[in-house]
Parts: C-alpha cells; sequence; structure tokens
C-alpha cells in the first residue's frame, strides 16, 4: 500500500473514532431520538455511513477486475461532490443509493462491529492491490460516476464530514430538547 493510501485510511480511521467518541455518552433513547418524522437519529447516520463502506468494498471486489479508465469527466464530478460532502449543506441520498439509507435493524454495537469489519476488508483489498490498478475505476458513485481508489477514500473522508455536522446538529437539538 501506498504511504498516501496509508494516511488516507488512516485519516478514516481517526475519522470514524472521533465520530463514535462523541456520540458514546448519549443514551439508547438520545441515539434513536429524531427531532422531527421522517428525520434521521444518530443511529440512522452511523447505519447510513457503515452501509456506504459496505456498499464501496463490494464495488472494489467486482469494479477493479473490470480494470476500467475513470473519465475525466468522473473525476471532474468527483471534485465537485467532494466539495458539497465537505460543507454542512443538507443533500438526500441519491436515487440509486436507495441500498445505503438506514433501517434500524441494529444496536450501534451491532452497527460498529459491521462498520470495522468493511473497513478491515477495504483495507485488506487495497494493499494487495498493484499501482497501476489504483487508476482503475473503484467504484460508481451514482452522482459523479466512476472514482478510482483515491477519489474513493477521499469521497468517504468527505462523507464522514458531512455527515459530522449532522451529528453535531443532532447533539445540539438533543441538548436543547432536555
Amino acid at each position: 500500500m501506498t504511504p498516501q493510501l496509508r494516511r488516507r485510511l488512516d485519516k478514516l480511521n481517526a475519522q470514524k473514532q472521533s465520530l463514535l467518541a462523541s456520540i458514546e455518552s448519549l443514551s439508547a433513547s438520545d441515539l434513536a431520538w429524531r427531532p422531527e418524522l421522517g428525520a434521521w437519529c444518530v443511529l440512522d447516520v452511523v447505519d447510513h455511513l457503515m452501509k456506504v463502506e459496505r456498499t464501496m468494498v463490494e464495488g472494489f471486489k467486482g469494479n477493479l477486475a473490470l480494470r476500467n479508465p475513470v473519465p475525466l469527466v468522473d473525476r471532474l464530478r468527483a471534485y465537485g461532490l467532494l466539495g458539497l460532502m465537505l460543507s454542512p449543506i443538507r443533500v438526500k441520498v441519491p436515487t440509486l443509493a436507495l441500498n445505503t439509507l438506514p433501517e434500524m435493524t441494529s444496536s450501534l454495537p451491532v452497527m460498529v462491529e459491521r462498520w470495522m469489519q468493511f473497513r478491515s476488508e477495504m483495507a485488506q483489498l487495497i494493499s494487495m492491490l498493484a499501482p497501476e490498478e489504483l487508476l482503475f475505476g473503484a467504484t460508481r458513485h451514482p452522482v459523479s460516476g466512476w472514482m478510482d481508489v483515491r477519489l474513493a477514500l477521499a469521497f468517504l473522508s468527505a462523507h464522514l464530514r458531512h455527515h459530522a455536522y449532522q451529528v453535531k446538529r443532532l447533539q445540539s437539538a438533543i441538548k436543547h430538547r432536555r
């Protein structure tokens, strides 16, 4: 694994740990509290983040073998998406990514364990890639298109940061409802 990819994975791990540490003092009712009907709770956010990484791992497994180049237009769209994800602006899950919507079928410890498994599997897959394979399409985002491994990891980092804003808003609302 290249040092750059190792740093990106380390950053992702630090972001995940920071997010989880920020919610560890919340009660079960706080974790499941929704500010309004149809809004996400903290558990929904964690479930969604875990499912996005699961989808990425599944994509890596099938897509890298295809050895598809990432078109320039997809790279440009990915950079635009990264910019959006780095902002606190609220966005809806794309229609083609409905499999990443939260379902509240697990407890926080189960979700965290699954998330750790997917992250570990992703790191293992990346560590086995030859340098030239890093340039191929690893995953296909429903909005931006193809992303190579580097862009996919940058997206995961920006996506996690985006949802950290959401968790902070929820924590603030939880404090104010008491």
